[in-house]
């Protein structure tokens, strides 16, 4: 098998390298890429791009910030790393008010209980 070297990824993609297998489909034919696009998104605290997968989603649910960790709920979100570092820049900047788009003073208390590990599974505990 061949791996090709990356193109030029577009601007809110990351690129996995292309495998092809050896098997020739028609003389002089070149093979079709197939390329996964993971989504990109902007972590609000330290304003760094990452993938998806690796932000906590959280939106504004009257005035509280909620964490929507399969990323549907409905409203405007904003994303974050889970880290101490990332939350605490992003409540310093103001940056949830302005990326959920609220007027006034949000609630931080579920997300920060979340961070201390308050109300995660234990032991496989249900």
């Amino acid at each position: 098998m061949r791996v090709l070297p990356p193109s030029s990824p577009g601007p809110r993609s990351t690129f996995s390298p292309t495998v092809f297998s050896k098997r020739v489909r028609r003389r002089g034919a070149r093979p079709v890429a197939r390329c996964t696009m993971n989504p990109v998104r902007m972590c609000v605290g330290c304003r760094t791009r990452a993938p998806r997968s690796t932000l906590l989603r959280v939106v504004a649910v009257e005035a509280n910030i909620i964490p929507d960790e399969r990323a549907t709920m409905p409203g405007r979100g904003a994303w974050v790393h889970e880290t101490h570092k990332c939350v605490d820049a992003a409540l310093r900047r103001r940056a949830f008010v302005r990326a959920l788009r609220v007027s006034g003073p949000l609630d931080t208390q579920t997300i920060e209980k979340r961070l201390n590990g308050y109300g995660q599974e234990v032991n496989g505990s249900k």
